[in-house]
């Protein structure tokens, strides 16, 4: 046996230590990174939809306004003039 085999287990021992922390590292980082990501869309399509839902009841109020002034023949027949 090699007079330095004692060490040489003990860094072997080490790294397989190392390599096993890093693998749990990158498993929690992917895990935290999905549940962040995940958590963040669905934040993001409800404020959208939010978003959307007031924009579309402005338009709403915008088309019902119009669409109950007069036309312009309408206009023009309650002046007494041809449409």
């Amino acid at each position: 046996m090699c007079e330095h085999a004692e060490h040489i287990d003990q860094m072997r021992q080490l790294v397989e230590a190392l390599d096993a922390h890093r693998r749990e590292v990158d498993e929690a980082f992917a895990e935290g990174f999905t549940v962040g990501f995940q958590e963040g869309e669905a934040v993001g399509y409800g404020r959208a939809h939010h978003e959307m839902s007031e924009e579309w009841s402005r338009i709403h109020r915008i088309v019902q306004d119009h669409a109950r002034r007069r036309t312009f023949a309408e206009t023009l027949r309650n002046r007494g003039e041809v449409a």
